[in-house]
């Protein structure tokens, strides 16, 4: 494609980005797996293995960041169940 600008379409991005969502009904296995990263860590670091260290730290934040992600998927299905009414002020 010479000479052309390849731009992703949005509409599919989304559907993937959806289907790649993190379940919040399943932060537990997050939980789990962080621990297990830190007790990893420890141990690379103990045995001072910069590899597995760096690795361990990497994995460490995906899992903050999937953390974070269910929070705001509970906030939203939390702001969308909200019932909201608007009133207009009556003319003067």
């Amino acid at each position: 494609m010479r000479g052309r600008q390849y731009v992703p379409c949005q509409v599919r991005l989304c559907r993937v980005r959806r289907r790649n969502a993190p379940d919040p009904s399943k932060r537990y296995q997050i939980d789990q797996k962080l621990v297990w990263a830190e007790q990893q860590l420890q141990y690379a670091q103990r045995e001072k293995l910069v590899a597995e260290e760096r690795q361990m730290k990497q994995l460490i934040a995906d899992c903050n960041l999937i953390k974070e992600e269910m929070d705001l998927i509970e906030a939203v299905r939390k702001d969308a169940a909200q019932t909201v009414s608007i009133e207009h002020a009556s003319p003067r």
